[in-house]
């Protein structure tokens, strides 16, 4: 486990560090705030997995636990229900219910799935953005990427 440090900017500019640090994977990627800023998840692109932490009143974060398995999370939301849409960079958009249970997969075959977001007026439409693309093709900046537009049963709920 790598630990990171936070900074906090407080009013009036003065910088406030959290002596101890904060449990995190060594590449965090996509996160997403609960609707009452009271949990923020994290996904963890080494540790294949979500972290979770409570949302202190001051701002401060809690680490509460890792959840999930799931290989290359990378952008992630929240729904009603408090599970977690995923997109697995592997080839799949994952839901992810708060016990860490695979609930529902979404597979993009040939693709790369890399962020998600439900919206529309109801927030029942998840935005899945996935791209044709390698690693390779990557660094030499040769993908093509596409949103896909899918209705689901649950809304979402927080930020993104």
């Amino acid at each position: 486990m790598t630990r990171i440090k936070l900074n906090r900017l407080l009013d009036g500019g003065a910088i406030s560090k959290d002596p101890a640090g904060t449990p995190a994977g060594r590449f965090p990627n996509g996160i997403a705030v609960s609707a009452d800023n009271s949990r923020l998840v994290v996904a963890e692109m080494d540790g294949e997995c979500l972290a979770e932490y409570d949302i202190e009143a001051d701002g401060g974060l809690s680490f509460r636990r890792w959840f999930g398995n799931i290989k290359a999370p990378d952008g992630i939301c929240l729904d009603r229900e408090a599970a977690v849409w995923v997109a697995s960079f592997e080839d799949a958009f994952i839901r992810i219910g708060r016990d860490g249970e695979e609930l529902q997969r979404m597979e993009v075959p040939g693709r790369r799935a890399i962020a998600c977001v439900l919206g529309g007026p109801e927030r029942r439409t998840l935005f899945c953005l996935s791209a044709a693309t390698s690693y390779e093709e990557l660094r030499q900046r040769k993908s093509s990427a596409r949103i896909d537009v899918i209705d689901v049963e649950i809304p979402g709920v927080g930020y993104p």
